[in-house]
């Protein structure tokens, strides 16, 4: 390969072997009814030489006198047919990126995580991979609190299992976790047993859960203490030990009593009789854990090995001879608390270490700095543990069936892909249902993935009131979170942090029943409620702060970088109160819509409806391709997921300003097409019936708050916007040039109407897709042109229908 790349670098620069220019046959790019149909147009066109083809037919600008046209031969013209130049979809243009972020329309996800419907499907990170490289630049993420398990072995917690792993991996894994389950199943008894010894009660056999928490419960469970004063922690060993066994001694002077007397208290016995003192370590430990040993010299181990044994430890040295064991009762005291019998009994710089150290020794850990660490050891021992290990969120739809996925791998997946294809911003918008605590996590883990791409926040960003254009957010995440009011600043700070599905449910008031309810409301104010989303969170969301809707004339309907957040119903019902506020609102500010709860199957709402109130943030569900989806591939094709609001939309204009309409006449004649695919699940193209529908999406009567329009079966039949071919046969069909009509239309908005065509197959029952295309009005080209498909997949399907447009526009007096 190094010699390949060396010659033809060297051939490149000499010029003196120069590799020849191959144009493609024109004839091998299309099928041979299309060639026949290209033969047939270019004879007809050439008849004449009263029409100018590239100005009056194609409506271009004409090419120079030194350029070929495309008439100058038949090889010429099929190369231009060939070409970009002939394709029905019109080039996007550069944006202005020197307007605001509240002027344009954004390519948005809702569910971003999901991998299928909102009730049973798994959520995963690649999702959100997938969303990003095909031009989302707002994703969401819904973060419930995560536990230590949820994705420590890879089970089904997690996302699915690769299913590359081979069966020694999968072996592994299952022997992994059958050995989890028995280190849980031990602890639980040695708890329940110590539980015993002390005369506490279990926790109830069916919350084996509770056994799994973090180290510091773990190890709370093991010696069965709370550390709720941490200046205990600096007792003696005497005060320790009465705090161990639940006993207060009420006379201070036995603490200076001999190792023996001490041991005695431990044990909770007396040395009245003597019989009882010298009985074996052996029938004490049987004692302590609730056991007869069939096996004397396994069970006369002294505890100390016993509890390494149970949590995976190897005794340091042999155990004791069993005719050792029946010693004083010092040397057994000694032995239960983990002193070798060869050490001084009087040893008070082991004696006053910290229950954290002697906590550290019982379950496997050596103290790395003296005891006598006063910040340390004032720590709880659940705290310390929490340090240690601590859960991670996770992502999922909560109450559903669906998997979760951690919200460190979406953050990941978030920061790899982002600016692949872009580097215009990406909002992710955050549902927090996690604990407080496990925000601070998600701060962090943020801050860590997506280091460099935050924005800073500074006082000035802070300051700023106007939103800022886009190009200085290139490159950076914007975070979407319920805003909280400082702790010093009182407004807002009676913001209720309202879910999604809760505010798309809830009636909104009209301008006249709000205001009466503001009014009662301040009459009697109630307490403020503590916040659910941490200070640290919040103040992540610089210009776009989440604020819960209620109506236009609340204060934070004037906040600098505010979002308000609406589902379809409740968005339909703001228009229906008051249009002209909505309208208004989101000329400044922005607003996101999103898809009604009871879209459990990850259907779509019509995004139109939506765009042409000005909403700039209209999530959809990415999982499936509908109606919804297709149209907005068509607004954002060849974009970069951020496109300019049309005139009359935009900030920077009055209130006043118009917004500009015309008269449309549209039809279009359907000559042929080529490498059409079939649909999904059939194989024979013998019994293929392709036919094309053809559909006009503009602003109608119909846009009333209680219309449907979400179902290609209400696409505006009633108006007659929707126009179908006869079907043909095959991959490859002669549709004969048969022609659609569409009805003069008038006061439409060009950039907001879309053209959308599906190829579907004549069945006997329910015809199938099998390919479609979506064309906004400002960029259908008129003339001959070739428009390419998609696939039902959404991905290009390398066919094409050859068609003729015809597109009259006449401009609307206001």
């Amino acid at each position: 390969m190094e010699k390949i790349t060396k010659l033809a670098n060297r051939l490149s620069l000499d010029g003196s072997a120069k590799t020849p220019v191959v144009k493609p046959d024109p004839d091998a790019l299309f099928s041979p009814v299309v060639t026949s149909h290209l033969e047939e147009i270019y004879a007809s066109l050439t008849a004449s030489s009263d029409v100018d083809f590239v100005k009056d037919i194609q409506h271009e600008t004409p090419p120079t006198d030194t350029e070929a046209g495309p008439l100058s031969s038949l090889e010429a013209f099929k190369e231009y047919m060939a070409g970009p130049n002939a394709s029905a979809l019109q080039p996007a243009q550069k944006p202005d990126l020197t307007v605001p972020i509240t002027d344009f329309f954004i390519s948005s996800s809702h569910n971003t995580y999901l991998t299928g419907n909102q009730l049973s499907s798994d959520s995963d990170a690649s999702a959100y991979t997938n969303a990003l490289l095909n031009g989302c630049r707002c994703v969401e993420i819904d973060v419930w609190d995560g536990d230590l398990d949820s994705d420590s072995d890879g089970d089904v917690s997690s996302s699915s299992e690769s299913s590359s792993d081979d069966e020694q991996t999968k072996e592994r894994k299952k022997e992994k976790q059958k050995k989890k389950a028995e280190t849980v199943g031990r602890r639980n008894t040695v708890s329940k047993k110590l539980n015993g010894l002390l005369g506490r009660k279990s926790p109830p056999a069916d919350e084996p859960a509770e056994e799994e928490k973090s180290l510091g419960a773990k190890a709370r469970e093991l010696i069965r203490m709370e550390s709720k004063e941490p200046t205990e922690e600096e007792k003696s060993l005497g005060a320790r030990a009465r705090e161990l066994i639940h006993m207060e001694s009420k006379e201070p002077t036995e603490e200076e009593k001999s190792l023996g007397a001490r041991a005695r208290e431990l044990i909770h016995m007396e040395s009245k009789e003597p019989t009882e003192e010298e009985k074996s370590l052996g029938a004490k430990a049987r004692e302590l854990i609730h056991m007869e040993s069939k096996e004397p010299t396994e069970e006369e181990k002294s505890l100390g090995a016993k509890a390494r044994e149970l949590i995976g430890r190897e005794p340091k040295e042999p155990a004791v001879a069993p005719t050792e064991e029946e010693k004083s009762l010092g040397a057994r005291a000694r032995e239960l608390i983990g002193r070798e019998p060869n050490e001084p009994a009087v040893a008070p710089t082991e004696e006053e270490k910290s229950l954290g150290a002697r906590a550290r020794e019982l379950i496997g850990r050596e103290p790395k700095e003296p005891a006598v660490a006063p910040v340390e050891e004032e720590k709880s021992l659940g705290a310390r543990a929490r340090e240690l290990i601590r859960p991670e969120p996770k992502v999922l739809h909560g109450h559903t069936l669906t998997k979760d996925t951690t919200f460190r791998d979406v953050c990941h997946a978030i920061r790899d892909s982002a600016f692949v294809k872009s580097d215009l911003p990406v909002i992710v918008s955050l549902e927090v249902h996690a604990s407080l605590e496990q925000q601070e996590t998600m701060v962090e883990i943020m801050e860590e993935a997506w280091r460099g791409m935050l924005l800073e926040v500074t006082p000035e960003i802070e300051a700023t009131k106007a939103p800022p254009p886009l190009k200085k957010l290139r490159r950076k995440i914007l975070i979407k979170v319920k805003y909280v009011a400082p702790a010093d600043d009182t407004e807002g700070a009676d913001q209720e942090d309202y879910t999604d599905e809760l505010e798309g449910l809830q009636p909104q008031p009209s301008q006249g029943e709000a205001s009466v309810t503001k009014t009662n409301t301040n009459a009697s104010a109630p307490p403020v409620k503590p916040s659910k989303i941490s200070q640290a969170l919040s103040r992540l969301a610089v210009f776009t702060k989440g604020f819960h809707f209620s109506h236009f004339a609340q204060p934070e309907a004037k906040v600098p970088g505010h979002v308000f957040s609406l589902s379809e119903k409740a968005a339909r019902a703001a228009y229906a109160n008051d249009r002209d506020a909505l309208f208004e609102h989101n000329r400044r500010h922005f607003m996101r819509v999103y898809p009604f709860g009871l879209r459990v199957d990850s259907s779509n709402l019509d995004p139109t409806f939506y765009w042409r109130r000005g909403a700039q943030i209209v999530a959809l569900n990415w999982q499936k391709l509908d109606k919804g989806m297709m149209l907005n591939r068509g607004l954002f094709a060849g974009e970069e997921g951020w496109v300019r609001k049309p005139q009359g939309y935009l900030s920077t204009e009055e209130s006043s300003a118009p917004v500009p309409k015309v008269q449309l006449d549209l039809s279009i004649e359907f000559i042929a097409a080529q490498n059409l695919p079939l649909p999904p699940g059939d194989t024979k193209e013998k019994g293929f019936h392709p036919y094309v529908s053809c559909y006009l999406h503009v602003e109608t009567p119909s846009e009333e708050p209680d219309s449907p329009t979400d179902d290609d079966t209400t696409d505006s039949e009633k108006y007659s916007y929707k126009r179908e071919t006869k079907s043909t046969t095959g991959c490859n069909p002669d549709f004969k040039g048969q022609k659609v009509t569409f009805p003069t239309m008038t006061g439409i908005v060009e950039d907001l109407t879309f053209v959308r065509f599906k190829v579907k197959d004549h069945e006997l029952c329910r015809d199938s897709l099998a390919a479609w295309a979506c064309i906004k009005l400002n960029r259908l080209r008129e003339g001959y042109r070739l428009i390419h498909l998609y696939d039902c997949a959404g991905a290009d399907s390398g066919g094409a229908i050859l068609v003729r447009v015809t597109k009259k526009l006449d401009q609307v007096s206001a």
